[in-house]
């Protein structure tokens, strides 16, 4: 005789598999896998994509961006021209210092905020420039100033961004990307 303990611990592993059910041939049973994620709806984004904008000197290109706290930026980017080369640099034989010109203007409802404007420089043969910034040792006033961009709806601020680049190179374009990288894109052609 099977003591009642004995006949429990049989029956449990029955119950299991009959809770668990069986189909009749052909039938087809629904399971679950808790490992399975099951993707959420989202939203579509409803900013549009970045796009590239093309321009040449003294151009303005309306440029746009997903800015801080959801509030899209607008700002109106004028590339001034060129400066330099300047003098009284120690820098590696055969390499100079020129700087490009912008002005910003925002046009948005929100703040503009570039921390430190960023830009590409491409220059005759294939070359690009590396973007530095001009320190002052003795006090004097940089020849190429490249403050923090941070306007509020209808102010303006112009800026100079210097590149270190070969001394025979000639700037043949320049690029700069709103909202530190993640919004339109302005090229202008430099003419070498």
């Amino acid at each position: 005789m099977i003591s009642l303990p004995r006949l429990s611990l049989l029956l449990i592993p029955a119950a299991l598999i009959a809770a668990c059910g069986s189909s009749a041939p052909g039938e087809k049973t629904a399971t679950t896998n808790p490992k399975v994620a099951v993707p959420e709806a989202t939203a579509p984004d409803p900013r549009p994509a970045p796009a590239t904008f093309k321009g040449t000197v003294g151009d303005t290109l309306a440029l746009g961006g997903p800015g801080l706290n959801d509030i899209k930026t607008s700002v109106r980017v004028t590339l001034k021209g060129t400066r330099g080369p300047f003098k009284g640099y120690d820098l590696p034989s055969g390499r100079k210092l020129i700087g490009v010109e912008l002005k910003f203007a925002n046009e948005g409802s929100g703040v503009y905020d570039d921390p430190l404007p960023r830009g590409e420089l491409k220059v005759t043969g294939g070359k690009k420039g590396k973007q530095t910034n001009l320190i002052q040792i003795d006090g004097s006033k940089s020849p190429c100033r490249n403050p923090s961009v941070k306007l509020k709806s209808g102010q303006a601020r112009s800026v100079c961004i210097a590149f270190e680049v070969p001394k025979a190179a000639k700037p043949e374009s320049f690029e700069f990307v709103t909202d530190s990288g993640y919004g339109d894109t302005g090229v202008w052609t430099l003419g070498a």
